[in-house]
């Protein structure tokens, strides 16, 4: 009996041991900061990215700051790709912005100040790339005439989700302690 028990323990804790391995979750950190220019179009509903230096309609924007994993990806001076969008109603024109493999997809955007001239909006969404898993993060845009900066954080505090060969061990746990009950009754 003891060694049928401890043939079944070593099966289950090898196939956690499979499962642990490969289930790991690698998400982003760090922050990044673009700065380019952008006109206000549509009655001030939607931004019109324009390029590095103020000529339309090229969509560009400058990486001025980054840091933890973007830091080995995205060097200072790279050129991001920019998405015109809507932000009031909000529209996804998706992905907002990429950059040297990562790329953002915006899911809501709000207003967080805007009044003469003067507007500041923040966004939320998941960023991608590079071999990493798509990270929940916040990005903030602000603009005082056509001058505009862009930021944008991972937010790995958020809740972590149970992984595979946890469900697994807990399962395997409960199991075992209802074979063993099961064999209590029986002797």
């Amino acid at each position: 009996m003891k060694k049928q028990i401890l043939k079944s323990a070593l099966i289950v804790l090898t196939g956690i041991g499979l499962v642990a391995g490969s289930a790991e979750a690698v998400m982003i950190t760090g922050d990044m900061s673009m700065t380019g220019t952008a006109v206000l179009i549509n009655s001030g509903t939607t931004i019109d990215f324009l390029n590095v230096s103020g000529s339309s309609n090229l969509d560009k924007a400058e990486v001025n700051l980054r840091s933890g994993d973007f830091s080995t990806f995205v060097s200072v001076g790279d050129i991001a790709d920019m998405k015109d969008f809507t932000f009031n109603p909000f529209v996804a024109n998706n992905p907002l912005w990429s950059v040297d493999g990562f790329q953002f997809n915006v899911t809501s955007a709000s207003i967080v100040f805007n009044s003469g001239g003067y507007l500041i909006l923040e966004g939320y969404g998941l960023v991608s790339g590079n071999a990493f898993d798509p990270t929940p993060g916040v990005w903030r845009f602000s603009n005082q005439a056509g001058a505009s900066t862009f930021s944008y954080s991972a937010q790995t505090e958020t809740s972590p989700v149970p992984e595979p060969a946890t469900m697994l061990l807990f399962g395997t746990g409960i199991v075992g302690l209802a074979g063993i009950a099961r064999r209590g009754k029986s002797n």
